[in-house]
């Protein structure tokens, strides 16, 4: 059976023994503390640039993704099953951000042309 890895931004490696695709990533943990570790690592600024990867070589490169949820089963054993759903954002949410971003940058030289910091 083949092994699926989602490689983060920041090198952070999840392994799917169950196969990785957007929309469908399932995780076994052997704690909740240990799956914790993981979500943990699922942030927007990791979540920027990401490699799927089946048996060591590359399947999937994606950037500009979002965490649209997470499920967890715990077993009688303590173990975690969870499943995250990930996919790529919107042009909307996409077109969000470059606003934010370009509003920012109007702000910070308006205080500069002000004279302020």
């Amino acid at each position: 059976m083949s092994t699926s890895k989602i490689v983060l931004a920041d090198g952070t490696e999840i392994v799917m023994p169950g196969g990785a695709a957007l929309g469908y990533m399932m995780a076994r943990y052997d704690s909740r503390e240990a799956m914790l570790a993981d979500w943990e690592k699922l942030t927007p600024e990791n979540l920027k640039t990401v490699q799927i990867k089946t048996d060591d070589t590359v399947t999937g490169n994606y950037s500009d993704l979002v965490l649209e949820s997470e499920t967890s089963t715990v077993a009688d054993d303590g173990s975690v099953s969870t499943v995250y759903k990930i996919r790529e954002k919107t042009e909307l949410e996409l077109l969000r951000e470059r606003l934010a971003a370009v509003e920012g940058d109007m702000s910070g030289l308006n205080r500069a042309l002000e004279g302020g910091n």
